[in-house]
């Protein structure tokens, strides 16, 4: 076989294609589709909802909780004996005093937390930690603010500052879409079991904020901010490349059992330094057994179509998430393939005003 020679002109198309490819990702070139990457989940995709009352007391919440997971198989389907388990709330800011009926609606209660971390012990769980790696705040500050010290005090498990401590290398399968690797702390990447507790929100880049994109909170600002930034930049340049990324973490570090804060949640954007964002009660705990179905019925019932790729509330010019980790292989997002337990989306759904558009 001849050689091509490489000419000046091929060199520059050449090139160009490299950086297209650096700048937008490869999907960009393939006129944004989304190539298969990891084996879609072999069992029935399982959702349930539940009413919890942001008043209620923190036996209620436990037994509430208890009620969603057990329709989606039971603790001891997601937690072996022996087994670690790194549990990954939403404390993207601390803000101790924006509370509904006594339940924060910007972070994820600290008693759905406790709860699972309860339930995941009575599983014999080996040992269990409760990790966050928040972009506006330093990850203790947000655990004593909001009072995360006090309850692994009680319970007895460890908090960890996922932006900080020893680092390991993860692979994306199939080459990621915009990663081919994290660094990612390590006592995330040794976890035998990780559960995504987030809360129900409108998003202002990502149109919805659930179990999903939760996971932007397992990447360390010591790696994936620019210097000085304090945040995650990295990951919003372009702001088109932040679905992609939800999903590379998605697949970096794979979840089962996921659960959504819904007692009250954040309408018109993800909190208060988004000008539309208001808090709105919800009474919900909602539980699933794959990531892409629970925010699938999360988004349904804050009134938005899961497969639905514009405004509102997928923000223009940035495709759905939901829709690119269905693509991958992460899950379904059509509802008709998703078994909803417990009350009916119908009985939940509540729409939600969108985060401003771009």
């Amino acid at each position: 076989m001849t050689a091509r020679r490489m000419t000046r002109r091929r060199f520059l198309v050449l090139a160009a294609g490299a950086a297209a490819v650096s700048v937008f990702g490869l999907d960009y070139l393939l006129g944004s589709r989304v190539p298969r990457l990891v084996s879609p989940p072999s069992e029935q995709q399982a959702v349930s909802i539940v009413r919890c009352y942001p008043d209620d007391s923190y036996e209620v919440i436990k037994q509430m909780l208890t009620e969603a997971i057990d329709q989606v198989g039971g603790i001891e389907s997601y937690v072996k004996p022996g087994q670690s388990v790194l549990i990954k709330p939403n404390l993207t800011g601390s803000y101790p005093d924006l509370k509904v009926k006594g339940s924060p609606y910007v972070s994820t209660d600290v008693r759905v937390v406790e709860a699972l971390a309860e339930l995941v012990k009575e599983a014999e769980g080996s040992f269990v930690r409760v990790g966050e790696g928040p972009g506006a705040t330093e990850a203790f500050a947000a655990f004593r603010e909001l009072g995360y010290e006090e309850m692994a005090e009680r319970v007895g498990v460890d908090l960890v500052d996922l932006n900080t401590g020893p680092m390991e290398e993860v692979l994306v399968p199939g080459g990621g879409l915009r990663y081919r690797s994290f660094r990612l702390n390590s006592a995330l990447v040794n976890a035998d079991v990780l559960i995504s507790v987030a809360k129900l929100k409108c998003h202002a880049t990502a149109g919805v904020t659930f179990t999903m994109k939760n996971l932007f909170g397992i990447a360390p600002n010591t790696v994936y901010a620019s210097s000085g930034t304090g945040a995650r930049d990295t990951f919003h340049s372009p702001t088109s490349k932040v679905p992609y990324v939800i999903v590379d973490l998605n697949m970096a570090k794979r979840m089962t059992l996921t659960i959504i804060d819904g007692m009250v949640g954040m309408e018109g954007g993800e909190g208060p330094w988004i000008s539309r964002a208001r808090p709105k009660e919800m009474d919900l705990l909602i539980a699933g057994n794959n990531p892409v179905a629970t925010d699938t019925v999360a988004t349904a019932i804050i009134g938005f179509d899961p497969e639905g790729t514009s405004y509102p509330p997928f923000i223009t010019r940035i495709p759905n998430h939901i829709n690119i980790a269905r693509d991958v292989g992460l899950g379904s997002n059509n509802l008709a393939e998703i078994d909803v337990r417990g009350m009916q989306i119908r009985a939940a759904r509540s729409p939600f005003i969108p985060a401003p558009d771009a």
